[in-house]
């Protein structure tokens, strides 16, 4: 087995049973799960892998999903109407892995009437960016740029959260605040979010 941690190799371990025994994962300790995924040909195993969470408080939760298949994946890009809109306490939530070979990707709040993009925000790994803006008309505004830190890395699982205020988007990533966009657009005339480039999407909440 080949372990990476945040996209970087960690170790290896001998196979000390045989592979094609191996039909559960287990997930124990004092730990909060994201996100599963799996990728890569299921070419031995023909049944489900069972997956099995223990959490801190001795709950047991089971879940069936198909080998190399995440049930809840969703296509890239990815376009979708958010229903009644955006309005202040409004939160969505986004569950996925960058991709390890990753340049960019980006998210954005659209009002699909005009085409226009009230809130685009865009990590770019080959510039150690997260960039924030708005388009009317085909024209983009002035950048912003200003960071504590990249919270995306290739390879690594997140969760983002967008919360909408009175005054701004606030952005958290895996429950760490990174940034505000000020309101350029009215946020009550988005009704739709975009996901596009070098990430794969397993949930959408909004």
């Amino acid at each position: 087995f080949k372990v990476s941690v945040n996209g970087q190799h960690f170790l290896e371990y001998r196979h000390r049973l045989p592979l094609c025994s191996i039909d559960r994962l287990g997930i124990e300790g004092d730990v909060h799960i994201n996100n599963i995924s799996f990728s890569g040909q299921a070419v031995s195993l023909q049944h489900s892998l069972h997956l099995t969470y223990i959490l801190p408080h001795c709950q047991l939760f089971f879940f069936n999903c198909n080998l190399g298949v995440s049930e809840n994946r969703k296509a890239v890009p990815f376009l979708a109407f958010i229903q009644g809109g955006l309005y202040p306490g409004k939160k969505i939530m986004i569950l996925g892995n960058v991709k390890s070979n990753a340049d960019r990707f980006q998210f954005n709040l659209k009002i699909s009437s005009l085409d226009n993009i009230a809130f685009h925000f865009a990590p770019r790994l080959c510039e150690n960016a997260l960039v924030r803006n708005h388009r009317i008309s085909g024209n983009w505004g002035s950048e912003e740029r200003q960071m504590k830190y990249m919270p995306f890395a290739p390879g690594q699982a997140f969760q983002i959260e967008i919360h909408v205020k009175d005054n701004c988007y606030q952005v958290f990533v895996n429950g760490n605040h990174v940034c505000d966009f000020v309101h350029r657009l009215p946020f009550n005339q988005v009704d739709q979010i975009e996901i596009t480039e070098d990430v794969i999407i397993t949930q959408v909440h909004y």
